[in-house]
């Protein structure tokens, strides 16, 4: 335990004289509440022990500067455009806990897009949004299912990790404009993480063997969100970068270490 309290005092010390682009560390933990299936959705058959999750502390590392700039209007009637930065979420993990279980163990695959995207302005009916997301969870190559998320044991046949999301909001009613992001360079995410009057982390389950998108979203599934969330950041450009392995050990230690203190108090 000491050895992790160590690194995060060193990390720490090294946010102060953080430049706004350099890469971030974020820290969440928090309890997960299993959301309604769906109307006209598929109850999932696939419950055990995946219901019982309860708690959860998860770590998102993000460069501004690493990722690739692809921008894809948002299909009609809404207006704007979906900015991804491909490359730029360089690693993620999570631990997820729950009774009468080991906790369970998970993190961005190899063959993840690891990236992160935002709507500036994105405008549907009455309502604009403003919203930055880390997401992963699952693709297609052609016909060929291509899973973003690892976990450390099988949960069931054909069970994935179809979505694994961090996110920032700001929605208002028209003509207000939500002012969280200003046009479609990347934000300040310490700035985001707050100002942001929404977070949110999203993660979701699916049972099947899927061949096109539109098959994955009538599979049977099931998604939890997370509820009384803690958040932490720290920028990582005045240390000296570890492994992406180590990296993955010092977020997972200190949010796990944060979970079992607030699950203690």
């Amino acid at each position: 335990m000491k050895s992790v309290l160590v690194a995060a005092t060193a990390f720490t010390l090294a946010a102060a004289s953080a430049a706004q682009a350099a890469p971030i560390q974020i820290i969440t933990f928090g309890q997960l509440v299993q959301a309604p299936t769906p109307p006209g959705s598929t109850p999932p058959d696939f419950a055990a022990p995946i219901a019982n999750f309860s708690d959860f502390a998860a770590y998102w590392i993000i460069d501004p500067d690493a990722g690739t700039k692809i921008t894809t209007p948002l299909p009609a009637p809404s207006i704007g455009e979906t900015v991804s930065f491909r490359g730029s979420l360089i690693e993620f993990g999570a631990v997820i806990f729950g009774p009468g279980f080991a906790p369970l163990t998970i993190g961005n695959s190899p063959a993840s897009l690891r990236q992160t995207f935002l709507l500036d302005n994105a405008i549907s009916g009455t309502r604009a949004t403003d919203q930055f997301s880390a997401a992963g969870g699952a693709y297609f190559d052609g016909s060929e299912l291509v899973r973003e998320v690892a976990f450390d044991r099988d949960l069931g046949e054909n069970v994935f990790i179809s979505l694994f999301q961090l996110s920032f909001l700001e929605g208002v009613l028209l003509p207000a404009l939500p002012l969280l992001l200003d046009g479609d360079d990347f934000p300040d995410l310490g700035r985001l993480i707050e100002t942001s009057p929404s977070k949110l982390v999203t993660l979701r389950f699916t049972h099947g063997a899927p061949t096109s998108a539109a098959e994955m979203r009538a599979l049977p599934q099931m998604s939890f969100n997370g509820i009384n969330l803690n958040f932490n950041y720290i920028y990582l450009d005045d240390v000296e970068t570890p492994e992406p392995a180590v990296l993955g050990l010092f977020g997972l230690g200190l949010a796990a270490l944060a979970l079992r203190r607030r699950r203690a108090a």
